[in-house]
């Protein structure tokens, strides 16, 4: 398990993420249309004004 700096790379698998109702459920702050990707990226996110990190975990296994 790796906790690092979230990258601009990361972006369209965080969106993609988002836009599953379960992942999405626990969220505190979520767009109103988690759709537009464009509201998903808006400013403060765009402006490294917040310091977003991602928890990188390996050897998952998801069925």
């Amino acid at each position: 398990m790796i906790l690092r700096k979230t990258e601009v790379e990361d972006r369209d698998f965080l969106f993609i993420f988002q836009l599953d109702d379960e992942a999405n459920y626990p969220a505190a702050f979520t767009p109103k249309d988690p759709a537009d990707k464009v509201a998903y990226w808006a400013p403060p996110i765009l402006t490294g004004k917040l310091h977003i990190k991602s928890l990188l975990l390996s050897n998952i296994k998801t069925d």
